[in-house]
C-alpha cells in the first residue's frame, strides 16, 4: 500500500486529491493492522486536515477520517484524545442530521475502555436505547447485540452485576454468530462468580485459623 501512495502522490503532487487522499487513508489502515499506530495516526491526522480544508469540518468524509484518527489513538491508550475526538466526530453528526450511530457506538465503546464511568454509563444506554427502537435493528441485531454487550460492561464498572446479567438475559437466547457467544460466556462467568467467592471465603477462613493457630502456639512456647 506505501507503494501505491508513493504512486499516486508521484503522479498528483499532493494529498489534495480524492485519488491520493484514499490511498493514504488505506495505507493508514494497514499501518494499524501491522501494530504501528504512531505511524498511522500521522497519516490519518493528515487526510482529517486536507479534507477537513478541501470539503469543510462537518463533511462525512472530514468526521470518518477523524473517527478514524481516534480510534487510533484509543489503541495507543491516549484515552482522553480519544474521547476528545469521537464526542466531536458524534456531535457534529448529531448538529448536521447524519446518521450517528456508529459515531455514538465508537464514543460509547471508548468510554468504557478508558473507564470513564458517567459518560460509559449514559452513552451506552443511549446507544442501546437507540437500537432497540430502531425498526431496521431491533433486539436480535448485530448492532443492538454489540450495544447491549458494552452496556453490560458499563454496568459491570459499576458493580451493577444483577442488571448486566438480567440485559445479557434478555438476548442470550436469541443471540447468535459472535456476539451471541460473548454474552453466553459472559453470562457464564456471572454464574461463577458466587461459587468463586464462596471459594475465596472459604479459603480465607482457612488461612486465618492457620495464623491464628500459629500465633497461638507461638504465645504457648514464648
Amino acid at each position: 500500500r506505501r507503494e501505491v501512495l508513493s504512486a499516486r502522490l508521484a503522479a498528483v503532487g499532493t494529498l489534495h486529491h480524492p485519488y491520493v487522499c484514499d490511498a493514504a487513508l488505506s495505507y493508514a489502515h494497514a499501518l494499524a493492522n501491522a501494530g504501528q499506530p504512531a505511524d498511522a495516526e500521522r497519516w490519518l491526522t493528515e487526510v482529517w486536515r486536507v479534507r477537513a480544508t478541501d470539503l469543510g469540518d462537518s463533511h462525512p468524509l472530514t468526521l470518518l477520517a477523524e473517527r478514524k484518527v481516534g480510534s487510533v489513538l484509543l489503541t495507543q491508550g491516549r484515552h482522553a484524545e480519544a474521547i476528545q475526538r469521537l464526542q466531536h466526530v458524534y456531535e457534529e453528526r448529531q448538529r448536521t442530521g447524519q446518521h450517528s450511530v456508529r459515531s455514538l457506538a465508537h464514543l460509547a465503546v471508548t468510554c468504557v475502555i478508558a473507564e470513564d464511568v458517567e459518560r460509559a454509563l449514559q452513552l451506552t444506554e443511549r446507544w442501546y436505547q437507540l437500537c432497540m427502537s430502531t425498526s431496521s435493528l431491533g433486539p436480535g441485531h448485530a448492532q443492538t447485540l454489540n450495544a447491549a454487550r458494552w452496556r453490560a460492561r458499563a454496568l459491570a464498572l459499576t458493580g451493577q452485576l444483577r442488571a448486566e446479567r438480567h440485559l445479557l438475559h434478555r438476548h442470550a437466547r436469541s443471540a447468535t454468530g459472535r456476539h451471541g457467544e460473548a454474552i453466553r460466556s459472559r453470562l457464564e462467568e456471572l454464574r461463577e462468580q458466587p461459587k468463586r467467592s464462596v471459594v475465596d471465603k472459604r479459603s480465607a477462613g482457612r488461612q486465618s485459623s492457620a495464623s491464628t493457630d500459629r500465633a497461638v502456639a507461638s504465645d504457648q512456647s514464648a
